[in-house]
């Protein structure tokens, strides 16, 4: 009778069933390859976990999720590095050590967001503005967002709320123009005012010719001629050129001389000299350098081109300081008309 009891008991103790991929061991649950200890009331031995199951110290956990980790203080919970498990509150405690792509907020690790917005579990882990939620079929933020101080909402997005400016003032009216009319410059003429024939438009006082102007008296003294103005200096332009032309033709003279005085040292030592350098070296020279070599051709050329920049030199020089004459001035003719009669001023 004890042992058909025994076998029912064995029997229904076997029948147990184990979850989470543990194995029955002497009617025990255990990982596979661990057995039972009667003494230790456990299952001993280093376990082999099943697929998706992470090893332990002496035991098989559940895999983490990325990023979070299962220890002692956790008491294999998954929990982010630095936490701890609390049992009263059935949560990890504590301010997380978070990866590199994720920001503490609180006691949970979530994305970087910009600011303004936050990821939560309606934005699946997204950035999003607040009072939105992430859509999978458009991938995107959707909702009239509640946007932070100092934007504004356009559709589903949230913008920089620029403050209109006031239009700009209308301009001051512009006061008509006064127009100056000559000034009279014979004795006894009248001044009158005169209005123009434009709308809007004033002219200041004009001398209306009275009549000839008066002879000057026995004795008197005539008006002075006005002083002839000095005569004009236009810029050297010629005198420049003429320097330009002249290093053109000497520069090469002094640096060939210079840098070959070994070759032709009779030819050398004179070819320095301005304008009658190039001359005087012909006379030093041998027929096959003259001839042969073209040095009669480049030194004659040479003379010539520091001869033309000279003689430009010296004629802008003197074109500089003699000057011109001035221009004598045009003529002018300015007339009027006005209730009291018409007049004109010539000068010519």
């Amino acid at each position: 009778m004890s042992a058909l009891a025994g076998f029912i008991v064995t029997s229904v103790v076997a029948a147990a069933p184990c979850g989470e991929g543990r194995v029955d061991v002497q009617g025990h649950c255990c990982w596979p390859n661990q057995s039972w200890s009667k003494s230790k009331s456990a299952c001993v031995g280093a376990p082999k976990c099943p697929s998706g199951i992470r090893l332990g110290a002496a035991d098989c956990m559940p895999a983490c999720e990325a990023g979070r980790v299962a220890s002692s203080d956790t008491a294999g919970h998954c929990c982010w590095p630095a936490q701890a498990w609390s049992n009263a509150r059935s949560a990890c405690v504590g301010v997380p050590q978070c990866p590199p792509a994720l920001t503490a907020v609180g006691e949970e690790c979530a994305v970087k967001c910009d600011p303004g917005m936050a990821a939560s579990a309606d934005t699946l882990g997204h950035c999003c503005w607040p009072e939105q939620a992430w859509s999978e079929s458009r991938q995107v933020c959707v909702g009239v967002p509640r946007c932070p101080v100092g934007w504004k909402p356009q559709r589903e997005l949230c913008v920089v709320d620029v403050p209109e400016l006031p239009p700009a003032p209308e301009p001051p009216p512009v006061p008509p123009p006064v127009v100056e009319a000559p000034a009279a410059a014979d004795a006894g003429v009248a001044a009158a005012p005169l209005a123009a024939p434009d709308a809007g438009v004033v002219l200041a006082p004009q001398a209306v010719p009275a009549g000839p102007p008066a002879a000057a008296a026995p004795g008197g003294v005539a008006a002075a001629a006005p002083a002839p103005q000095g005569r004009v200096h236009p810029p050297p332009a010629l005198f420049f050129v003429g320097a330009g032309v002249f290093l053109l033709g000497w520069v090469p003279a002094v640096v060939e001389s210079q840098s070959d005085k070994n070759y032709v040292p009779n030819a050398n030592s004179v070819g320095a000299i301005p304008i009658a350098g190039p001359l005087l070296a012909r006379n030093t020279l041998s027929d096959y350098n003259l001839n042969q070599r073209g040095g009669n051709i480049i030194l004659i050329g040479d003379a010539l081109v520091q001869i033309a920049g000279a003689a430009c030199l010296v004629a802008g020089a003197i074109v500089w300081a003699v000057g011109r004459a001035p221009e004598p001035e045009k003529s002018v003719v300015q007339w009027w008309v006005a209730p009291q009669g018409a007049g004109a001023f010539v000068r010519w």
